[in-house]
């Protein structure tokens, strides 16, 4: 028998009973149904974020971080993995992993010293973090949330429209474009060179930490102001003027406080809007210059010292001329004892984030896969023993057992073939209109990217896939079918 003999009998015996035949498929057309959807939905939104980052964040950029000290994902595993265990030894080696006994360790001199002399590095800054309460308008009673960034860990395709920042320590700022519809502005040059205010915030657990309130100086010139009440100076004038000098200096003092921030819950930062920068997933941006945001951050932790040489900060930004550099220039970083950081890494783990999602996932397209397997099964094994006379008179006929069991094994993967290609294609539709629903549920967010973007190679390798599946699910009602006696089948009845 020629293969497309072959072909045109297993066709025949699958439109013989075709309710049968569509019901055993069924589970095939499932599988690969929720198959198509669970790749695509996790491509989608890989793709989707991997575009995200690489819109916002800076590829020649290359964090720096010291192997111990305060590290938060260290403590979160640390502590899933403790529950339910006796209670542990604190260490030297270890400390970094307990709540309540990591230390805050900045960036030592020599460390900074020698991330700037790493060939391929053009400029070494600290890590800002800033705590932003909100942003207003300058003139407009309004507050809205932010999250304000340094220029430097900008992407390089962020800037929409406007200008670059005039100088490192310029009260300037570029502001994301979602802001002109919370604003209810019409285009953005509507905003362009308008006054911000960003409202800075300390920690909130200063409150409670029992630091003083007031500048190191007031509570000596305190009590010297309630020593010269109750013991003035004999001469009224000299007790007045010695009144006003003291007053005067602690207006002074307190005055210098405020300036520097640490008198006050928050510090209002004005900015001028020179820029407006694409909407990405996080619509609250804010951007300001490097030496600006450097000002900002020591209000978080009211330590004027911070990001400075005498406190360089938690961990170090490194600006390498050429992205093709950052792979040796983390080796370099490794080499100073410290852990580098870049986009790629931080794709990595959203990828493998997202490949275990999708794993997770996949085992309810494997439960309609095993369903259809049995299915398979069943179907030929019941054709087995409908078509024995048939078998029988093929056998007498000159047909070899190979002949027989391939006639069974080809049919099993046409179902296969078939149901792959209706859940393919069913896959596909439902994909189609996810999008047209997600579209329309989150225009702001998606804008002109897929939810669920089926990769090139998802439906080739899915028609192989449930192909070899059916293969693999008749070869026991194939071998049944070889190992028929052709006396016995010519006898059935």
């Amino acid at each position: 028998m020629t293969p497309p003999d072959l072909i045109a009998e297993v066709a025949r015996n699958l439109t013989r009973k075709k309710t049968r035949a569509a019901l055993t498929m069924a589970g095939v057309v499932i599988g690969a149904l929720a198959v198509v959807l669970i790749v695509s939905l996790g491509h989608g939104l890989s793709q989707f974020l991997d575009h995200q980052v690489r819109a916002l964040a800076n590829p020649r950029l290359v964090e720096a971080w010291p192997k111990s000290g305060i590290n938060p994902a260290r403590l979160a595993q640390s502590m899933v993995t403790g529950l339910g265990r006796a209670p542990r030894e604190i260490t030297s080696e270890k400390e970094d992993e307990f709540i309540g006994a990591f230390q805050i360790k900045y960036l030592e001199p020599a460390q900074v010293e020698g991330l700037r002399r790493i060939p391929g590095v053009s400029a070494v800054q600290p890590m800002v973090f800033i705590l932003a309460r909100s942003l207003q308008v300058r003139g407009d009673p309004r507050e809205f949330d932010t999250i304000v960034v340094p220029w430097i860990q900008a992407g390089p395709e962020l800037l929409l429209k406007g200008r670059g920042f005039s100088s490192d320590s310029a009260h300037e700022c570029i502001v994301s474009e979602a802001y002109l519809q919370s604003l209810g502005l019409a285009s953005a040059d509507a905003l362009l060179g308008q006054t911000v205010l960003l409202n800075i915030s300390e920690h909130p657990l200063l409150n409670i930490t029992g630091q003083p309130r007031l500048a190191g100086d007031t509570p000596a010139e305190l009590r010297r102001l309630f020593d010269l009440v109750r013991k003035p100076p004999a001469d009224p004038d000299e007790a007045m003027l010695a009144l006003f000098m003291q007053l005067g200096e602690m207006a002074d003092t307190l005055q210098a406080f405020e300036r520097e921030g640490n008198g006050t819950d928050a510090r209002t930062f004005p900015a001028k809007v020179v820029g407006v920068a694409r909407k990405g997933l996080l619509s609250n941006l804010v951007y300001v210059p490097d030496e600006y945001a450097r000002e900002m951050g020591r209000i978080l932790l009211r330590n004027p010292d911070l990001y400075t040489e005498r406190a360089f900060g938690l961990g170090a930004l490194l600006r390498v001329n050429e992205a093709a550099d950052v792979p040796a220039v983390k080796q370099a970083v490794r080499a100073l004892g410290l852990v580098p950081r870049s986009v790629e890494d931080l794709l990595g783990e959203l990828h493998s984030l997202f490949v275990t999602l999708q794993k997770l996932l996949l085992i309810f397209g494997g439960i309609a896969f095993v369903v259809a397997a049995f299915s398979i099964v069943n179907t030929l094994l019941m054709a087995v023993f409908e078509r024995r006379r048939e078998i029988g008179v093929l056998q007498a006929l000159g047909a070899t057992r190979r002949l027989v069991a391939w006639m069974f094994a080809v049919e099993a993967a046409a179902i296969g073939f078939l149901g792959g290609i209706a859940g393919g294609c069913g896959g596909w539709l439902l994909c189609s209109l996810g999008n047209v629903w997600a579209a329309h549920r989150w225009p702001d967010v998606l804008g002109n990217t897929d939810l669920f973007l089926p990769p090139s190679w998802l439906f080739g390798g899915l028609l192989v896939f449930t192909t070899l599946f059916g293969l693999l699910a008749g070869v026991y009602p194939a071998m049944r079918a070889a190992r028929l006696d052709p006396v016995e089948a010519l006898r059935y009845e």
